[in-house]
Parts: structure tokens; C-alpha cells; sequence
């Protein structure tokens, strides 16, 4: 359940991240109790407009709360569900400028962060993996094999599928759990994201076939091209820009089947003129 409103999609001053999101997992036994559920997460997002934090903003760009009007979006969660955990294999936010470029890439070139889980650890500013578009194999600037082993993701949000821990309706996270990198691994949702630490190679190699430290760098569908998103991502910045007129940022979500009954499943969930 989600926020859309006017001064969010302005063009020059947009809001985003500013006013709630709340992702509830709409699996309550009866549907009385569903729907209430529901009404609470809308009136949460449509109160974030009166949190000083949206008040603040307000302010700071010179914009006035009487220029703004908000919808409220139901959006269905892309991912699948895990026992307890419910979340997408891959999340990310893509930029199609790039105001700090790093090796051989531009800034026009972009920029993409990924990560296990719901996208909650990008938008919090939590670790994710960083590349350009147009050298998708290409690593993060890190000065050294440890400094990257350090810095890769170590835990993940998904969605509770069981009772929450306390009711707290007025709480983003109320229904959101996170859980360490060793929970993916035993849903077996690494397999597309993460590469291993090979100690007698001293190498990162693809995958999680042997023991060692992981690392999510996404290296099995980047460099291996396993599933053509980095492709489809190119494209999908390409014509948002062109329809906007402006530099972009778009969010999206993807889940992995790996018995092959499904096919991956892409979601693109938002898309917005950036500053």
C-alpha cells in the first residue's frame, strides 16, 4: 500500500521516499480481519502527509501542503513465499544518470543497486551491489579482495507470513521481518545472486556449489547471463527517459523459479523523473 501524489511525481522537487509504504501480507484467516488490515496501512500512508518528516520537506523545497493531493496505490508485492519469508529473489533501483561515475563508465551511462529481498535495504541506504548498465561484469571500486567481502550484503527484509511479533499499525515495518544471508541460503534463493569465496584460489567464483564466504554481486546473471536484466533494464531506462524527458529512476523486483515450471517474473513497480 503505497502513496501517489502530486508534488511525488513533480518534476523538479519529487517526493520520493518521503511520505509511508506499508506492505502487509494480506493472509489473515478471515476476510473482516483482511480488510481492516487494509484500511489501517491506507490511512497510515495517507497520515504520513501530517509526519513532521513529509512537514519538513514541505518546507524545505517552498512548496505549500495545500498543493498537494495523494492517491493511495494497492500494488500486489512481487516475490514468493518461503516458509515465514515472503520476498523477491532481486530488488533494485535503477538510475539512468550517474552522478558519481566510477572506471571507464559515464554519467550518462547510469547506474543500477541490487539486492536480496524486498527493496527496503536500497531505499534505507542499506549494502547493496552497485554497477553501470553499459559494464554490467564490472565490480564496485573496492580497494581491496577483503574490503569486498566486508561490504556485501549480510541480511535481507521479506514479508511475515506469520503472526506479527506486535500489533503497531502505525509502525512501516510492522509486518516485515529481517532475516541474515544464511535464511536465503536455506531457501535456496542465492543461487542466481551470489558467488563464493574460493580461500585456496584466493578468487570469487559464481555461484554457491562449495562452501566458502558468499558474496552477493549477482555475478550469475551479470557476467554469466544467466537472465537477460541487465538487457531488459537498459531498455526499460531508454524509453522511460524518452516518454519523461528527463533523467529517470525506476524501481522493480524480480523472482527466480529454479525447477523451471515458471519463468523468472520481472515486476516493474515505479518509475520517476529524477533531480
Amino acid at each position: 500500500v503505497r502513496s501517489s501524489s502530486m508534488l511525488e511525481d513533480a518534476m523538479f522537487e519529487p517526493f520520493a521516499g518521503i511520505y509511508t509504504t506499508k506492505m502487509i501480507p494480506n493472509n489473515q484467516l478471515d476476510e473482516d480481519t483482511r480488510f481492516k488490515r487494509l484500511l489501517e496501512a491506507v490511512k497510515f500512508v495517507y497520515a504520513s502527509t501530517f509526519f513532521k518528516k513529509a512537514k519538513d520537506y514541505i518546507n524545505a523545497v517552498g512548496k505549500n501542503s495545500k498543493d498537494e493531493k495523494m492517491a493511495v496505490i494497492i500494488q500486489e508485492v512481487v516475490g514468493s513465499r518461503y516458509g515465514k519469508r515472503y520476498y523477491p529473489e532481486i530488488s533494485g533501483v535503477a538510475r539512468s544518470y550517474n552522478y558519481y561515475s566510477f572506471g571507464k563508465s559515464k554519467p550518462e551511462d547510469g547506474v543500477i543497486n541490487l539486492a536480496l529481498g524486498l527493496g527496503k535495504t536500497i531505499v534505507d541506504g542499506g549494502v547493496s551491489w552497485t554497477y553501470t548498465p553499459s559494464f554490467p561484469s564490472v565490480s564496485p571500486p573496492f580497494v581491496s579482495l577483503k574490503a569486498m567481502l566486508d561490504n556485501t550484503q549480510r541480511d535481507f527484509w521479506s514479508v511475515n507470513m506469520e503472526k506479527p511479533f506486535m500489533y503497531d499499525p502505525v509502525n512501516e515495518a510492522e509486518y516485515l521481518i529481517k532475516s541474515d544471508i544464511n535464511d536465503a541460503e536455506e531457501d535456496n534463493t542465492l543461487d542466481y545472486v551470489c558467488s563464493t569465496y574460493d580461500v585456496s584460489s584466493e578468487r570469487i567464483k559464481p555461484g554457491v556449489g562449495f562452501k566458502g564466504p558468499r558474496v552477493l554481486n549477482f555475478n550469475p546473471i551479470l557476467d554469466i547471463n544467466f537472465i537477460p536484466l541487465n538487457n531488459l533494464l537498459k531498455k526499460l531506462l531508454k524509453v522511460s527517459e524518452e516518454a519523461l524527458g528527463a533523467p529517470v529512476e525506476i524501481e522493480f523486483a524480480m523472482t527466480i523459479n529454479k525447477n523451471g515450471k515458471l519463468s523468472p517474473r520481472f515486476g516493474f513497480l515505479q518509475v520517476r523523473p529524477m533531480v
